[in-house]
């Protein structure tokens, strides 16, 4: 499983942004969605999601996609159904994911808090994906974010490495999916 039906893709990306020493914070690429190859944003006026606060936004969602996988001690299966969803920190833009068995129907909320562009305010149906996708997706893009952490500013990449565990256990579970 290789994850790429379902990916992010990070543009708009300044070293000297990953290199602050609030590099955590300060890191705020585009972000786009691409399911399919295509570019489901796009479609609705924006290239992406601008001036995202990436790391902080990963972070936040590793709960949901470990609790997609059912991955908390005594989960019960209700928990692993239900809604989901992937806050673009800092721009007013959610995604939203509705579960329905193993798959996920995505949307896009936009609210009034941050630079959406052309995007209105209201919900934005993307597509469908499966839950395995969407968890590799999400993988995929923790550990490029890292990466470049790793690559322009090490002492951030330490910590995050250390905080990041997360990644490891979806990985873990997508091996036995």
């Amino acid at each position: 499983m290789d994850g790429t039906r379902v990916r992010f893709i990070l543009s708009d990306i300044h070293e000297d942004e990953i290199k602050d020493e609030m590099g955590f914070y300060a890191f705020e690429p585009t972000v786009t969605l691409e399911i399919e190859g295509k570019n489901v944003i796009e479609k609705f006026g924006e290239r992406g999601v601008k001036s995202v606060i990436i790391a902080d936004s990963i972070e936040g969602t590793f709960v949901g996609c470990k609790r997609m996988a059912g991955l908390f001690e005594r989960v019960l299966s209700i928990f692993t159904e239900g809604e989901f969803s992937f806050a673009f920190n800092g721009t007013g833009v959610v995604i939203n994911l509705q579960r329905d068995g193993d798959e996920l129907e995505v949307s896009m909320g936009v609210d009034s808090i941050g630079p959406v562009g052309n995007l209105k305010y209201g919900d934005y149906h993307l597509g469908r994906v499966t839950v395995v996708e969407w968890i590799q997706a999400v993988v995929n893009l923790a550990k490029e974010v890292r990466d470049l952490f790793k690559r322009h500013n090490p002492r951030l990449y330490a910590i995050i490495k250390k905080e990041w565990f997360q990644i490891g256990q979806l990985e873990s579970w997508l091996a036995n999916q």
